[in-house]
């Protein structure tokens, strides 16, 4: 069994990017080396450090599960560095270790940046070919990187597989396709997704109010802006500046001063 000492000696040495002391170590069990790696990749931030201890890992027969692996995709996922994680899904095919489904959100979560949609798009079309399926999680993200890109036809495409493919939606899901919406300048559309929110059982939060009253202000609809603000305190929700903004926006570009310079003058907390 691996005592804590060793446990605490392995880690050290993993974080100076020494193997040595794992030379051996076959009898380091599964979740040993699960916490291990976790340690190392969550809680020290040190991606790189995990994936030398898992290599070693495997060079001393201990055989890598996809939980392991999972859990340093999940690492360099966070750290956003696409190349290593499609690097470690290929690892993990030399290996035989079949991935799953969090395997393939944590490789989803790592496109961002210019053109992270496209390998989003392309990851979801190898789980639909490898029989992985997509879950909310999966979706969400991808939507996400559609947002980033004012991909709003894209994201309200993908909303609508989600139905059909039955994966439920969430309240993240539905602002996230609003937010491509009102990015590439179609606030009618984000403005009738947040009157489906009901109807699909979603909580209307934060976020739903801030991308309908950004809607409201590309779109000239003033008192409809205020309205939103008004149910949006009246659940107790606080409106942060950017919402506080979008708010006085709706009304300067209305021409109505009377109520956006209220607004600039109201008192009341404000988060940023």
């Amino acid at each position: 069994a691996l005592t804590l000492i060793r446990e605490r000696r392995l880690l050290r040495a993993a974080l100076r990017g020494d193997t040595s002391p794992l030379r051996g170590l076959q009898a380091l069990s599964g979740p040993h080396l699960t916490s291990l790696l976790r340690r190392l990749g969550r809680d020290e931030r040190r991606p790189d450090a995990a994936q030398r201890l898992l290599r070693s890992a495997q060079a001393n027969a201990v055989e890598a599960n996809v939980i392991h692996y999972n859990t340093v995709l999940d690492a360099y996922s966070k750290a956003s560095d696409w190349a290593t994680v499609s690097k470690l899904l290929c690892d993990m095919a030399a290996a035989k270790v079949q991935k799953d489904v969090i395997s393939c959100n944590a490789a989803l979560a790592a496109c961002t940046g210019d053109g992270g949609w496209l390998r989003a798009v392309s990851l979801l079309q190898a789980m639909q070919e490898e029989t992985i399926r997509s879950d909310t999680t999966s979706y969400n993200i991808a939507i996400s990187a559609f947002a980033k890109s004012a991909l709003w036809s894209e994201a309200l495409g993908f909303l609508h597989g989600m139905s059909r493919q039955r994966v439920p939606y969430q309240s993240d899901t539905v602002n996230s396709v609003m937010a491509a919406c009102n990015k590439a300048g179609n606030w009618p559309t984000a403005l009738a997704l947040l009157a489906e929110l009901p109807q699909w059982q979603l909580q209307t939060d934060i976020f739903s109010f801030g991308s309908a009253i950004t809607a409201c202000a590309e779109g000239g609809l003033w008192e409809l802006g205020l309205d939103f603000l008004d149910q949006l305190t009246g659940q107790s929700l606080v409106p942060n500046v950017i919402i506080r903004n979008a708010a006085i926006t709706a009304c300067a570009n209305a021409g109505e001063w009377q109520p956006a310079l209220a607004l600039l003058n109201a008192e009341g907390p404000r988060d940023t």
